[in-house]
């Protein structure tokens, strides 16, 4: 599923329909809570209507998070193995 970063990539209600996705998906129980946090911060920069770019940093961080709870994960700054 694709989140739109800009308002002109869909339409208000496939908007608001995605957004409600990402809460649930944030919020479900089996989801990491590092993932949670960051998900959360997110999409609350996200509804206070970021820029595209600043849109995309929050994203970035998002999936920083989700691959470092993933097994076999390189941190290829450090170079280790998760």
């Amino acid at each position: 599923m694709a989140f739109p970063l800009s308002d002109a990539g869909a339409r208000d209600e496939e908007r608001q329909a995605r957004r409600s996705v990402a809460y649930q998906i944030a919020a479900h129980e089996s989801t990491p809570f590092s993932v949670q946090m960051a998900a959360a911060e997110a999409l609350g920069l996200i509804d206070q209507g970021l820029d595209r770019k600043q849109a995309q940093e929050v994203i970035r961080v998002v999936s920083e998070a989700v691959r470092e709870c993933r097994s076999g994960y390189v941190d290829l700054k450090g170079d280790e193995t998760h």
